[in-house]
């Protein structure tokens, strides 16, 4: 039985560390030994079914492990490290999204890691490697197609209030175009609540926030590959998002969704006010969504996929 170790260093509960921990759990249903290291504490008791190794004792038990995955800086930054530590191992440089100044980090990952994941093919294009190999996410079920619409149509945000994400230009937009909005977040002190928005705070039981909303909004700037676009699709409800990263890569306008360039304000309230006049398009094309994850974003899709790498 080969032991597979999974470093995350996501300083909080982002997608990253969620995407990891249902691969690991995924790779320990088939088979596999695994334990998992993070530097946050309360992972630990929530996800019980893991084994978990202290983050301060990853370099002393790297040893013990046939293949190792890093995601996060701070955890590829123990790449050299580790490979020194246990030369046998297989070591899978992780990269969830692709940041400006990169060059010497994956200049590091090239030289050292034996596979370099990227979660789309634009960041594996970005890094133009031999080593690259392109492992999307995933979603556990699927949660069902739209039978109704709000009326009006009830549009949704769910993720961190920044400039990354691009919560800036969903407010410009909603301040031209009031529309019903529903947000879930870290959105406590932000000017979104000056206004008649549904907040919903920071949620766990993201059901409850699919629940109230017909249609995903995601004005992001920087992106690799967003799970929220996959949690939106499997409960059959279409995205608006930027034309950014790997989102063209799952997101077809017409078909599952609707695209817009980044930080075009006006394109964006173009994109709401079609829907609004034109509501039944959300059940149009909510099949299609979940359609979109039968194809290709279900566990066994994944597997195939990890189990190629792991094997090769």
């Amino acid at each position: 039985m080969k032991k597979i170790l999974f470093i995350n260093t996501a300083p909080y509960l982002a997608g990253s560390l969620l995407s990891d921990l249902k691969l690991a759990k995924l790779l320990q249903k088939n088979g596999f030994d695994v334990y998992f290291s993070t530097i946050l504490e309360n992972i630990k008791k929530e996800f019980n079914d893991l084994k978990f190794i202290d983050f301060n004792e990853v370099l002393k038990k790297a040893k013990n492990f046939d293949i190792i995955f890093l995601t996060e800086s701070k955890a590829r930054n123990l790449l050299i490290l580790i490979k020194f530590l246990n030369p046998k191992a297989k070591i899978f440089s992780v990269r969830r999204a692709m940041p400006e100044s990169t060059k010497l980090s994956i200049l590091i990952q090239n030289l050292f890691s034996d596979k370099i994941l990227c979660v789309s093919e634009d960041i594996a294009k970005k890094i133009s490697s031999k080593k690259t190999f392109v492992i999307y996410s995933f979603i556990d079920k699927i949660n069902g197609i739209k039978s109704s619409f709000n009326n009006p149509i009830v549009f949704g945000y769910l993720g961190r209030n920044d400039y990354d994400k691009g919560t800036d230009i969903l407010l410009k937009a909603y301040k031209i175009k009031k529309f019903k909005l529903v947000l879930a977040g870290n959105f406590e002190n932000s000017e979104f609540l000056k206004y008649d928005v549904d907040y919903l705070g920071f949620i766990r039981d993201k059901k409850m926030f699919f629940d109230k909303i017909d249609v995903l909004i995601l004005p992001s700037r920087r992106e690799g590959l967003p799970e929220v676009i996959l949690e939106s699709f499997s409960f059959g409800i279409p995205v608006i998002a930027s034309n950014v990263g790997g989102i063209p890569e799952i997101v077809k306008e017409n078909y599952n969704g609707f695209l817009f360039e980044c930080e075009n304000v006006n394109q964006l309230i173009e994109k709401i006010e079609f829907i609004e006049k034109n509501p039944k398009i959300i059940l149009e094309i909510s099949k299609n969504c979940v359609k979109t994850i039968e194809e290709k974003f279900l566990p066994e899709h994944m597997l195939e996929r990890i189990l190629k790498v792991i094997n090769d």
